[in-house]
């Protein structure tokens, strides 16, 4: 350390508790973290932006996965995106993390808007620790520029640092750097000088533009579309009542029922805004924009009254002090429509205009890894959706901005002296004003309860605790995402909506005609 420049000020982080006390003693002066590597770019404080990042990150195992494959790349990522625009990142990664055919496309996404000046392969870097295994050495600077570089191939440390010429950090979009020095070499034969091929010119740097964003144009239609050819009792599904610029049609085809097809959507009046992207390569569907337009018109109306929640149960009390409760908006695609992208394009809309957190409710864990490919798919970070069961039940969530995933019996689940919804609630705060998805809404339908084939039966428990978490968040933007969810009318009885004046527990939701939304738009 004695040979290291000066530094301003030096922060340190070790999920391990025994590496952390280890480093309090080298380093006192040091400011100390226990954060997740792979969640860097969300939990530390938001002022803290590094100009240089040393990284070591697990190569095959993640805080809260266990085994995963690509542990080392979402701990890459996420240091990027904590790291200052110009910095330099050096980092030691698996021997796999490379420029193969199998990795060409995710090494290409890691290191976008981003300069590789230094690419090393150590075949025995720590084989005096007991392990053969080669390892990588990059070093990152974050400028735009050439991420292929050739690599340098060392058995260990004491011959890469005798081969390799330290870069200068860049400044700005610079040509590719030479990674090492040249060394003197014996004269060649005239055989040898054949069977050396030449060597490929340098590639130029990559000029990559930040992403814009603007709102989206579109444009009102007065008069509706006109029906499209009726087949048995289905039409082809056409947004009736807007014209969005540059969108392109679902890429299968959709249709609608007659009745639905012919009571034309009304005129919206909320514009989202994304990234250009999404148009430019045809991310989302004219169906699925429609769809974040209707949802962001809904979620600027709010129930008529003051409420406020009940000691009990699920109901909502009529209170001169109690909150403005926004109306939720009900997504009923079918299957094939592309739910878990509506969901994802929501989400991205509230996130571009500064809303960065957001809770997403589905049925099982297994669905995680569709949500993080749906929300990676329009231009997100699979990091920034992690699963609230990565935490014990009494323990905050140190998770700043991003989007907390959730299952429906995790949601329910609770301990003598701590509950997941009271987790969930602590985390949001009680001003939330993001998005909380409920995908597969009608995991709920049981919550009012009613008549069995036995005689009455009570709410269901993850019914009631996703109600619970709707009332205690009155300006949440709830978005409820089900293909079987209005199979009857009591099963909606989860959706926020004017509360009934009954003291009945049964009844204490109705559903207002200005609520349910179906097909990709709302219908009255």
């Amino acid at each position: 350390m004695a040979s290291l420049p000066t530094v301003r000020q030096l922060h340190l982080n070790e999920l391990d508790p025994k590496r952390r006390e280890k480093l309090a003693l080298l380093f006192k002066h040091a400011k100390l973290t226990g954060i997740d590597g792979a969640m860097l770019a969300s939990a530390l404080d938001p002022s803290l932006r590094p100009s240089l990042i040393l990284m070591n990150p697990p190569f095959s195992r993640s805080e809260g996965r266990g085994v995963d494959q690509f542990a080392a790349v979402r701990h890459l990522r996420a240091a990027l995106g904590r790291l200052a625009p110009g910095g330099r990142l050096v980092a030691i990664m698996p021997d796999w993390f490379t420029t193969s055919a199998r990795l060409s496309k995710i090494y290409d996404q890691t290191f976008e808007n981003c300069t590789v000046q230094t690419a090393c392969r150590l075949a025995r870097c720590y084989h005096k620790q007991g392990t053969s295994v080669p390892v990588r050495l990059y070093v990152i600077d974050k400028v735009p520029g050439n991420i292929r570089p050739a690599i340098l191939a060392r058995s260990n440390v004491a011959e890469i640092a005798a081969a390799v010429a330290v870069v200068k950090r860049a400044v700005g979009p610079c040509e590719a750097s030479p990674i090492y020095a040249r060394q003197q070499t014996k004269p060649g034969t005239l055989f040898k000088a054949m069977r050396t091929s030449a060597k490929p010119p340098a590639a130029k740097p990559r000029v990559i533009e930040a992403p814009s964003i603007s709102p989206l144009v579109f444009r009102s239609l007065a008069t509706p579309r006109p029906l499209g050819e009726q087949a048995g009792v289905y039409l082809p599904y056409r947004p009736s009542r807007i014209d969005i610029d540059g969108a392109k049609a679902h890429p299968t085809p959709l249709v609608e029922s007659v009745a639905m097809g012919s009571i034309p959507a009304p005129v919206p009046e909320y514009c989202p805004s994304l990234q250009g992207r999404i148009l430019k390569e045809s991310l989302l569907s004219e169906a699925q924009l429609e769809t974040v337009i209707y949802a962001g018109n809904a979620w600027q109306q709010y129930l008529p009254g003051l409420f406020v929640p009940a000691d009990e149960g699920v109901a909502l009390t009529l209170a001169e002090d109690g909150h403005s409760y926004r109306k939720g908006y009900f997504l009923g695609d079918g299957t094939g429509a592309g739910k878990g992208r509506q969901i994802a394009a929501c989400i991205l809309d509230n996130w571009l205009a500064g809303r960065r957190k957001a809770i997403w409710v589905s049925k099982n864990e297994s669905l995680l890894e569709d949500a993080r490919r749906d929300w990676s798919a329009i231009g997100g970070m699979t990091a920034d959706i992690q699963p609230l069961s990565s935490w014990k039940i009494d323990q905050p969530v140190p998770f700043r901005e991003g989007i907390l995933f959730v299952t429906y019996p995790t949601l329910r689940s609770q301990r003598q002296d701590a509950t997941r919804l009271k987790q969930l609630l602590d985390w949001a705060g009680a001003d939330f004003e993001g998005v909380i998805a409920f995908d597969e809404s009608h995991e709920m339908g049981g919550v009012a309860g009613g008549e069995g084939a036995r005689g009455s039966k009570s709410g269901s428990q993850q019914g009631i605790a996703g109600v619970m978490l709707q009332n205690h968040l009155p300006k949440a933007r709830v978005l409820y995402a089900s293909a079987t969810g209005a199979s009857e009318v009591n099963n909606l009885a989860y959706a926020r909506a004017a509360p009934d004046r009954s003291r009945d527990r049964a009844r204490s939701f109705r559903l207002p005609h200005q609520l349910l939304h179906l097909a990709g738009g709302p219908r009255r």
